[in-house]
């Protein structure tokens, strides 16, 4: 895992998502004071979602209003592409709520998903996810009112809101294979810190994406974040500056404990690399 801090807010924080069709590039290098990305400028998706728009540019661009970012494909052209933007802020339910509400269509989806790419029953996936449900408790209670919310929200059981917490854990089974790189000092042209992730997953994930931006009201910072519909934590950035980015690695014996994707979550409720290293020990 790759914890990283920019000296300036939100500038130079680099993510690269690979998908199947290539790597999506963005480049976040002058966010206003309060670290804000602006929405993309191609208006509306889907059921009145909001767009952050991948336009036909090969350079990087400031997430900044009215701009996009680059996709480059596999055979070397260059697409567009979109991910809604979903916006929540609020207490933790509240914004769980929001979250569902505004994303109910694609929670769905994600979690048939979910059965077909785990070749598992429901029942059994919900049971599983539900013996994990203490451990992100534990770690955050925010976290797990959150995902209350997001069931409300979304019109699911709140197994199925859980699960969408810990896909790999409730299937015990390995996917994919994410690459991170962290780059600072001199192997950078301006001594700032630059770190990403791809993203090596199958291409119904595209589907499922989304950019979702919380503002908490309880003092913990605001954050955005590239994850899919449901899911609280995934690749991301704070308003501090502060991004992790993570290795899948599955040589190991399953046994139940905290679920990464809520600890990358909470990893973005730090405001230095210092509070994240003390989260993960």
């Amino acid at each position: 895992m790759i914890i990283s801090q920019s000296p300036s807010r939100w500038r130079s924080c680099w993510h690269d998502w690979r998908l199947s069709t290539g790597a999506i590039s963005s480049q976040a290098r002058d966010g206003d004071a309060q670290g804000e990305m602006a929405h993309g400028s191609s208006g509306k998706g889907p059921r009145g979602f909001p767009r952050l728009s991948f336009a036909n540019r090969w350079s990087g661009c400031s997430l900044t209003k009215g701009t996009g970012c680059a996709l480059r494909v596999a055979d070397d052209t260059v697409s567009e592409m979109h991910f809604p933007v979903v916006e929540v802020a609020g207490k933790p339910f509240e914004m769980g709520f929001e979250h569902g509400r505004q994303a109910e269509e694609p929670i769905h989806k994600y979690l048939a998903w979910i059965d077909k790419l785990t070749g598992k029953p429901r029942p059994e996936l919900r049971a599983n996810a539900m013996r994990l449900f203490p451990h992100i408790r534990q770690l955050s209670a925010a976290y797990a009112e959150e995902v209350m919310g997001l069931a409300e929200g979304a019109r699911i059981p709140v197994e199925d809101a859980v699960l969408c917490q810990c896909r790999a854990e409730a299937a015990q089974t390995g996917e994919g294979g994410c690459t991170v790189f962290a780059l600072t000092g001199e192997a950078t042209r301006d001594g700032l810190p630059l770190a990403g992730q791809n993203q090596d997953l199958e291409p119904e994930y595209t589907d499922v994406s989304i950019i979702l931006k919380v503002r908490p009201n309880d003092g913990r910072p605001r954050a955005t974040m590239f994850t899919f519909a449901g899911q609280l934590g995934y690749a991301g950035v704070n308003e501090y500056g502060v991004a992790n980015f993570v290795n899948a690695l599955y040589n190991y014996k399953w046994r139940p404990a905290v679920p990464y994707y809520p600890i990358r979550r909470v990893l973005l409720e730090q405001r230095d690399v210092a509070g994240g290293v003390e989260v993960l020990l």
